[in-house]
């Protein structure tokens, strides 16, 4: 719809120089509102945050400003909008939205649908999905050798292997046993998008 009266420029803006060139044309270009929002969500002043958002939105609807829109309303313990928006965020194609719509479900004790939105980002080959729902299993379903069957899917993609293994070694306290075994689940799981197979051995 519409926007109503253009509100004056606010000078709190010019924490950003190119604040008022985005101004200037916010009424009539969808990626200005939205970088006008994303400065006053900075500035902690969500109702404008929100304003500006929805005037970006207004003009276009776009999976970035969704899933700013859902930040802020997450931020402000608006869950049920901050659901709303990240799914719709995740439709117009965020990358982002479907691991953050997990983990708020995850944070809400939700664990149903926790599990079923980090499975569907790890469908969609999303690397957070699969390092959300490894500490899922970890931390929730008490499930070691399914969390090392996740996370080590990162290995060489969001961490390097040594890494990973210290981190199961000293982070999660885990033995050999379980490691190795949660890497062979990895390697025959179908539910993984890219198996990954070590040329030197754990």
């Amino acid at each position: 719809k519409s926007f109503y009266v253009k509100p004056e420029y606010d000078i709190r803006l010019d924490i950003d120089s190119r604040a008022k060139g985005w101004y200037e044309i916010a009424d009539v270009d969808e990626a200005a509102a939205n970088n006008i929002g994303y400065l006053y969500e900075g500035l902690k002043d969500y109702k404008k945050a929100e304003y500006w958002y929805k005037k970006s939105l207004s003009l276009k609807i776009d999976g970035e400003t969704l899933f700013n829109l859902a930040l802020l309303y997450k931020t402000i313990k608006k869950y049920d909008k901050a659901i709303f928006f990240y799914e719709k965020a995740d439709e117009f194609g965020d990358k982002n939205a479907i691991n953050n719509l997990a983990l708020l479900f995850y944070n809400l004790e939700n664990y149903k649908k926790a599990e079923y939105w980090y499975k569907k980002g790890i469908e969609k080959g999303n690397i957070s999905a699969l390092q959300g729902f490894a500490i899922m299993n970890y931390e929730y379903f008490k499930d070691n050798i399914k969390a090392v069957k996740y996370m080590i899917a990162l290995a060489n993609k969001k961490y390097p292997k040594e890494k990973i293994l210290r981190f199961f070694k000293i982070k999660w306290k885990l033995d050999e046993k379980t490691i190795k075994k949660g890497y062979e689940e990895q390697l025959k799981a179908d539910d993984i998008p890219e198996n990954l197979k070590f040329k030197e051995p754990l």
